[in-house]
């Protein structure tokens, strides 16, 4: 295969891409994603993890072609068979409802394609056209057609996936959510932000990044492609959605994407600790993909690994645990997406402001086009939001507003933040956990606190307190307390959620940990039987305990020289306030005096 055709990656060794593939990767959109790194800024803790959405990408949709693949491998198993018929029948409605586009002229014109990576993968077909019109009637012939535009839809299903990704990622995200989440009913209606990310009712369930790969879908693969890739990205955008007429068919193809054990999942399992030097062990990927099956129950079918590959999905598991467990979640660089959040909320604030005394930071947002993150998200300029943008952004705020000689509130805030994060200025920042330990302490004292009106076990206490303390989080309840600690202290008081990975579990169900995740096992007589992985994995059951006492969150102070001896009284003091806090929400919620 020629060089331009596959790319070199250090986790999957060669990515191969189809014809429509290279196209969409040279596009501005995909290429802006070099510039948009995989885990924020991770790089701040592990300078080494630098690495991209690019790849990560690539890899996302090599892994689930394979994923594909492999579950529709055995064209003789019942299962497989009846799910790639169904497929083609609703390949040829869609072709003719949607594409008024004869079925057969797509099949015709995918058989003289000559696309090497469908060769390599086994799918081109391989027949004159003249023997099409005989061959189009036979099953196996249906079959081997509807697996090569799943392929491919599924494919472009993973690669898109991401593609709308805000610099700094999860971190921007969570700015607008909670930017949307201070806004009245009647302030939504009038909000642009708010109404360009809600105006199409197909895409309110998904996150921000997603709606956003949806509208790209459209401009990456025109509406001049071919029939066959026409096609395909009507698929990939039912597959995106999660939902559609052809949800018996499209559902299982969705889980390759979004699910427990998905293909986004398992590359950034593979690659984010060896870009950022962590040896936390690894999972055997090639034994997982060899183990996916195509699964009927009744007319539902779903794609599940096989039981075979058991120790796979339980090192995968432990993996992605540690890897939010000392990468995601470590308190150095969770602080610092915290700090990018905080930025990103203060500046939608001064974007949409009136107030004059905002002037000089408002130009700055309109001359570097700030509102491109909304008014041209699924737009080609979309391109020059990427983290290049984004700190110069910030480097221009902060020129700006050193010169302000009484800076209110919100601006002493942002000077504070930009400063700490574009210089990495750690002696202005404590983290209440650096260690479980300190975490477990603060939860002791909150006992004590409790045990005095309450006689409860540390355990049922500490069960119920991660309750009260989510609730508070997820209702902004903390917020009064947060604004009164820095009318009083000048301190800026950010928290962190950080709640483990692990397996998830279903809820009511008769047998206690029962997982979402099922897999698929081969019963003496052939059928195959599908059974919760946690029936046969111990190991993964006790996960549901180490989820129930792992940290969860976190608390950051900012304020200059807050590491300094001189501050220690002022930190005992805030982490008072937080317990006193907590404390009294335990009661409220339980009805103690």
């Amino acid at each position: 295969m020629a060089n331009e055709k596959c790319i070199r990656d250090p986790v999957h060794n060669y990515i191969y891409l189809t014809d429509v593939e290279f196209k969409l990767i040279r596009h501005p959109l995909f290429q802006r994603l070099r510039f948009i790194t995989q885990n924020g800024s991770a790089y701040y803790t592990y300078p080494s993890n630098k690495k991209c959405r690019f790849l990560h990408s690539l890899g996302s949709m090599k892994l689930g072609g394979d994923i594909f693949l492999n579950a529709t491998e055995n064209l003789s198993d019942g299962d497989v068979k009846e799910y790639l018929i169904q497929a083609y029948k609703m390949l040829d409605s869609i072709a003719n409802n949607n594409l008024t586009i004869p079925i057969f002229d797509i099949i015709k014109e995918f058989a003289s394609m000559n696309d090497k990576t469908f060769d390599k993968y086994g799918l081109s077909l391989h027949i004159d056209k003249s023997s099409i019109e005989n061959e189009i009637k036979k099953e196996v012939f249906q079959m081997k057609f509807a697996r090569a535009v799943l392929f491919q839809s599924v494919r472009l299903a993973c690669i898109l996936h991401d593609i709308g990704h805000f610099p700094f990622s999860h971190a921007v995200e969570r700015a607008f959510s909670q930017y949307f989440d201070y806004l009245t009913g009647d302030q939504k209606k009038e909000n642009q932000i708010y109404v360009k990310y809600h105006s199409k009712a197909e895409y309110v369930e998904k996150q921000i990044h997603e709606r956003i790969g949806l509208g790209i879908l459209q401009k990456i693969i025109p509406s001049s492609e071919k029939d066959f890739h026409k096609l395909c990205r009507h698929v990939a955008r039912i597959i995106l959605i999660g939902h559609s007429e052809y949800r018996n068919i499209v559902h299982p193809l969705y889980t390759i994407i979004s699910s427990e054990l998905d293909a986004d999942r398992l590359d950034y399992s593979l690659r984010d600790p060896r870009s950022s030097g962590l040896e936390l062990g690894a999972f055997d990927i090639e034994r997982l993909l060899n183990n996916f099956t195509i699964y009927r129950e009744n007319d539902k079918f779903e794609i599940l690994p096989k039981v075979n590959a058991l120790s796979s999905i339980e090192s995968f598991y432990h993996q992605r645990f540690l890897i939010y467990k000392y990468l995601i979640y470590h308190h150095s660089k969770a602080r610092m997406d915290e700090i990018v959040k905080e930025i990103t909320f203060l500046l939608l604030e001064i974007y949409n402001s009136k107030e004059v005394k905002y002037d000089s930071v408002r130009r700055v947002l309109t001359d570097y086009n700030f509102d491109f993150l909304w008014e041209k998200c699924d737009e080609e300029e979309y391109y020059y939001c990427n983290e290049n943008w984004y700190f110069t952004i910030l480097q221009a705020i902060y020129i700006i507003i050193q010169g302000v000689s009484n800076p209110d509130d919100r601006t002493e805030k942002l000077k504070t933040l930009i400063e700490t994060f574009i210089f990495r200025k750690t002696e202005n920042i404590y983290s209440f956990f650096k260690r479980y330990d300190a975490y477990f302490d603060f939860m002791q004292k909150m006992y004590i606190k409790i045990k005095e009106a309450e006689d409860i076990e540390f355990g049922d206490f500490e069960k119920k307190m991660r309750g009260v303390i989510k609730d508070s989080i997820n209702n902004n309840d903390l917020k009064e307390l947060n604004d009164r600690l820095y009318k009083q202290d000048r301190v800026i008081c950010l928290i962190a959620k950080t709640e483990p990975k692990v397996i998830k579990f279903l809820e009511n169900q008769a047998f206690p940990f029962t997982s979402e995740l099922h897999v698929a096992q081969q019963e003496k007589n052939g059928q195959k039987k599908k059974v919760p992985v946690t029936v046969f994995s111990p190991y993964l059951q006790s996960m549901a305990h180490a989820s129930e006492k792992e940290q969860f969150f976190n608390v950051f102070i900012i304020k200059e020289g807050i590491k300094t001896d001189g501050q220690r009284r002022l930190l005992e003091k805030i982490r008072k306030e937080f317990m006193r806090f907590f404390v009294s929400k335990y009661k409220l919620c339980f009805g103690i005096e």
